[in-house]
């Protein structure tokens, strides 16, 4: 957390605090000009988000168009709600489907898994292990990256969770990994 004596007084300009304010939120501090909480959160890829990509891997082998992923999580042992899974449209791996409802909200729930959430499933791929969020917005990525079975982590098995699945099982991790994700 940065340090109270080193935060701005009332008497500097507006561009100076916003200056500060950019550099102190990395660890945590309270905004000079509003007093509200500002940090940068890092967000982990973790097991249940991998489990809902599995889910919709699972789902789009067989159906085409948008998914109200809300609604087909429910039972299948994923929390749908708090959103963790509608975050992995920050790594590239669903896209919402853009549509808005009545109260001009993005948050309708139709999602589709995209070309690089497919081979980040079938392990053709890495992606970054964390994302990092400030303000609601992600700001940037880990240079580490990780795997679908690193992601599922040991709460699932990889090739359980992949047994009856319609498209071809695929083999264990390679040695290649994309240099980037896709955005």
């Amino acid at each position: 957390m940065s340090d109270p004596e080193d935060r701005p007084g009332d008497d500097i300009p507006l561009g100076v605090a916003r200056a500060w304010l950019m550099n102190a939120r990395h660890e945590g501090t309270t905004c000079p000009c509003c007093t509200q909480r500002a940090q940068v959160y890092r967000r982990k890829l973790y097991y249940a988000m991998a489990h809902t990509l599995v889910l919709l891997y699972e789902y789009f082998a067989t159906h085409d168009g948008w998914l109200h992923v809300p609604t087909y999580l429910n039972g299948r042992g994923v929390a749908a709600r708090g959103g963790d899974w509608a975050k992995m449209t920050h790594w590239g791996l669903i896209v919402g489907s853009g549509e808005t409802r009545e109260d001009d909200s993005g948050r309708v729930g139709e999602y589709q898994i995209t070309e690089l959430g497919i081979a980040f499933v079938e392990r053709s791929v890495t992606v970054p292990a964390y994302m990092f969020f400030y303000n609601g917005e992600a700001i940037g990525r880990s240079d580490e990256r990780v795997y679908i079975d690193a992601a599922l982590g040991k709460q699932f098995n990889y090739a359980e969770l992949m047994s009856g699945i319609a498209r071809p099982v695929p083999g264990p991790p390679g040695q290649v990994a994309l240099p980037g994700i896709h955005e």
